[in-house]
């Protein structure tokens, strides 16, 4: 009954039903990556509305499609987003059925690996399986951008027939994960069920490293840095070089103020770049240094061929200086894999611009990626392992 003008409304769910407020949880949770919630934390938040019997609502609310109840795993999944998980899994146990364990492999491949076509032997060797052009490998470059609807599309045309047999995923486990929700790379390093070997490294000049640690080369700085990065620190470089500067600042104001000077005058100078060659990353669009900020103090400038984006937007551009402005506001959303983004993006030059404070190292030190609530890494451990 809705109340009229003027009454109380006597409704005890006025923000809608529990059943309303289940899938608004779970959609509320695939926004920030997850693909399902514990169901633990769902019958806390219906109990904290009035509703002593959980169980029942989230029934309904799976009877009526909204999303999808995995009692064996206490956890309620997205309607969309966790059938995929099911499907993907289902893809890759058969393409191990089909061609033995060796049908899915995994590159380690950060800043500085080799080309990952030349590093699809059965070995790991760089450049011996004739099966990257005989079509009997499937090769995905950068597979940390990949996502869940594109994996189950690409495993369901692999998994069956007689296409390619193998796959191999090159990604580095390390990046943001892909937009969207779910983490597939991540998930398939974590179950365990899949070989993972190191790409080869790229000596100085581009030649192929016969070294196996797949981590760059001295020469390349933010190499270097995505290394350091990774193992979970933040590492000293050489200032001659100029390859990366971390410059702090003490309010959000001088942040952007800073990044404008970087974009219009101090990478120009010292690279010979002009603003389009610049991308300027922040965490968030909004606030007083978020993306939207940036970009209304660079057209100001007069720098309005700049690039900017959030660091999830940009994930999938390259360039040839990145500026990574962290502000305050934006600490506790702060990862390691954000930083390890914005040098991997880099081709020239990276500077961070931050007013964290301690807040960046805590980050890099033990934070690797924000949280995610996903189910393939058990469903391929329990299907495989």
């Amino acid at each position: 009954m809705t109340a009229q003008p003027g009454e109380r409304s006597t409704d005890p769910h006025p923000g809608g039903s529990p059943v309303d407020l289940v899938e608004r949880l779970v959609e509320r949770a695939a926004l920030d990556g997850s693909t399902c919630l514990p169901a633990p934390v769902l019958a806390a938040a219906l109990r904290s509305v009035g509703v002593e019997s959980p169980g029942p609502v989230v029934e309904q609310a799976t009877a009526a499609g909204r999303v999808t109840a995995h009692p064996g795993e206490q956890v309620v999944g997205h309607p969309r987003w966790s059938p995929l998980e099911e499907q993907l899994a289902g893809h890759l146990a058969e393409m191990v059925a089909r061609s033995g364990p060796e049908a899915v492999r995994v590159l380690d491949a950060p800043r500085g690996s080799a080309r990952t076509d030349l590093a699809v032997g059965p070995e790991g060797d760089p450049g011996d399986d004739p099966a990257a052009e005989s079509g009997d490998a499937v090769v995905v470059p950068d597979a940390h951008r990949l996502g869940l609807a594109e994996a189950a599309e690409l495993l369901a045309g692999l998994a069956t027939g007689d296409g390619p047999r193998r796959l191999v995923l090159a990604g580095d486990p390390a990046m943001p994960y892909a937009p969207g929700p779910g983490r597939v790379l991540a998930d398939l390093v974590a179950s365990g069920a899949f070989r993972v070997d190191p790409a080869p490294a790229l000596a100085t000049g581009g030649e192929l490293d016969g070294g196996s640690d797949g981590e760059g080369t001295g020469d390349d700085q933010l190499a270097l840095v995505v290394r350091g990065v990774r193992n979970g620190m933040l590492p000293a470089v050489d200032p001659s070089r100029h390859e990366m500067v971390v410059t702090p600042a003490d309010d959000a104001e001088r942040a952007v103020h800073r990044a404008v000077q970087l974009v219009t005058s101090s990478i120009p100078k010292a690279f010979g770049l002009d603003a389009a060659d610049i991308l300027v990353l922040a965490p968030r669009a909004a606030g007083q240094a978020g993306a939207g900020a940036l970009r209304v103090a660079l057209d100001a400038a007069g720098a309005t061929e700049a690039q900017t984006a959030t660091t999830t937007e940009g994930l999938v551009e390259e360039a040839q200086a990145v500026v990574l402005v962290l502000a305050a506001e934006a600490a506790g959303t702060l990862t390691r894999s954000m930083l390890v983004g914005a040098a991997t993006q880099a081709r020239r030059h990276l500077s961070v611009v931050h007013q964290a404070g301690p807040a960046l190292a805590e980050a890099v030190a033990r934070r690797p990626h924000p949280p995610r609530r996903t189910r393939l890494a058990v469903l391929l451990a329990d299907a495989l392992t």
